[in-house]
């Protein structure tokens, strides 16, 4: 009987080891998966709408503190984050994957134009930030985030 008790509370002990040892399944990696238009894009429309596609569902209000669209080529992120960039209004997709960014103006003829995209992005359920290894593919990198340079017609 004391040895059948040992059994079962060895084989209870390795039961429960094994469930709290299992593995989560991995997140997806959070990542940008394009801008549009892209880094380097020549001959781009002046009523171009900028999009961004994220891999997962993001918070809104962190992408668009975090995004700017700015006339002429910048080197550094702006100090006073995006406030300084063209006005505009954002649309997204309904599950908050997909960013647009409308300017409220026609932008100007065979000109440079920067988008900018800061570190701090969030999940839509706040778990996780984007840094700029998740940003790296879509851009020049800047000391906190990136930009993507194209020129109009």
């Amino acid at each position: 009987m004391n040895n059948k008790l040992i059994i079962l509370g060895t084989i209870l002990l390795i039961g429960l080891f094994t469930i709290g040892c299992e593995n989560e399944t991995d997140e997806p990696d959070l990542n940008i998966l394009s801008v549009t238009p892209k880094n380097g894009a020549t001959g781009v429309a002046k009523t171009v709408a900028v999009q961004v596609d994220f891999s997962e569902s993001m918070d809104t209000g962190s992408c668009e503190s975090r995004f700017g669209l700015h006339e002429g080529e910048l080197t550094e992120m702006p100090m006073m984050g995006m406030m300084n960039g063209l006005d505009g209004s954002f649309h997204w997709n309904s599950d908050s994957t997909m960013m647009t960014f409308q300017p409220d103006s026609m932008l100007m003829d065979s000109t440079m134009y920067t988008i900018c995209l800061m570190e701090g992005m969030q999940t839509a359920d706040h778990d996780r930030t984007m840094m700029l290894s998740d940003m790296s593919d879509n851009g020049d990198q800047v000391d906190n985030g990136i930009f993507a340079k194209f020129f109009t017609q």
